[in-house]
C-alpha cells in the first residue's frame, strides 16, 4: 500500500507539518509551546498532532502569524513573490 502524501494526511506530526508548510522547527516548537489552545491541536498520549485542514484555514486568516513561522530561506522567496 502507498504511504498517503503529506498533502492528503488528515493529521500531521510537528515535523510533517515543518515539512509541508515551509516552517521554521524552532520557530514552530516555540508556537506550539506557547500556546496549547489552537482548535487545530490534537492530542494522542503525549503526541501532539495538527489537524491539516484547520492549521491551513489558521494560517490563511492569520498572514502574520504564518510570516513568522516560516522558515528564513521560504520567507525570503514569499518577500520577493508578493513584492515586499
Amino acid at each position: 500500500m502507498k504511504k498517503p502524501e503529506l498533502s492528503e494526511k488528515t493529521y500531521l506530526n510537528v515535523r510533517e507539518a515543518i515539512e509541508l508548510f515551509g516552517l521554521s522547527a524552532r520557530k514552530f516548537t516555540r508556537f506550539l509551546k506557547n500556546g496549547d489552545h489552537y482548535s487545530f491541536l490534537a492530542y494522542y498520549h503525549n503526541r501532539v498532532l495538527i489537524l491539516r485542514k484547520e492549521f491551513q484555514r489558521f494560517l490563511e486568516n492569520e498572514p502574520k502569524a504564518k510570516e513568522e513561522l516560516l522558515c528564513r530561506e521560504i520567507r525570503k522567496d514569499v518577500i520577493q513573490r508578493d513584492g515586499f
